[in-house]
């Protein structure tokens, strides 16, 4: 199975990502934009696994949850990888309590590699993808859209558990299903 470890996004934030993507749709470019019901956080993304391998990671992060309390997070500006040249990918940034995010991003990181996942070569950098570009059509107008959101506040979030998707992907986009649920402490 195709699988990820995330946090789902409240509605509240969800609408107004919407209506933000509502918006950067003016500029014409060759966009696939998320779903509502798909926006989340992405803490890291496992690839193929099997059932076993879900299995082991899910009681190993059931262990670790324990260790990691409730979290505040500010959902505020758009911006896209890469930072200059042509975008690739959209995505809404977070601020807030973000060293106590990474350290859980770390945490499944960890996890992730004892059930064999390899780890990821790039830095943790909390942000939700809200579209991926799928050509250079309009990228210039796409890009001066992206800066004039550059610091819009989207909503607050709090963070109170992660999630242990399955990603089955369709020609219309992917579908997530929650295959365990981490609560974080009080």
């Amino acid at each position: 199975m195709r699988a990820f470890v995330g946090i789902p996004v409240g509605e509240a934030t969800r609408d107004v990502l919407v209506r933000v993507q509502e918006a950067l749709r003016r500029a014409d470019a060759d966009v696939r934009w998320v779903r509502p019901e798909g926006i989340h956080l992405t803490l890291k993304f496992l690839g193929e696994i099997d059932e076993e391998q879900a299995g082991r990671l899910g009681d190993l992060l059931s262990a670790e949850v324990a260790r990691w309390p409730r979290m505040s997070l500010e959902v505020a500006g758009i911006g896209a990888f890469p930072e200059r040249g042509e975008p690739r990918v959209v995505w809404a940034g977070c601020r807030g309590d973000l060293s106590k995010l990474a350290g859980l991003a770390q945490a499944v990181e960890r996890a992730a590699d004892q059930v064999g996942v390899p780890r990821e070569r790039l830095p943790f950098v909390a942000h939700l993808t809200i579209g991926r570009v799928k050509s250079g059509r309009n990228a210039k107008r796409l890009r001066a859209a992206i800066e004039n959101q550059r610091e819009v506040p989207l909503g607050r979030e709090e963070v109170a558990r992660f999630v242990l998707y399955r990603s089955t992907l369709t020609p219309d986009g992917p579908i997530y299903e929650e295959l365990a649920a981490f609560p974080l402490g009080a």
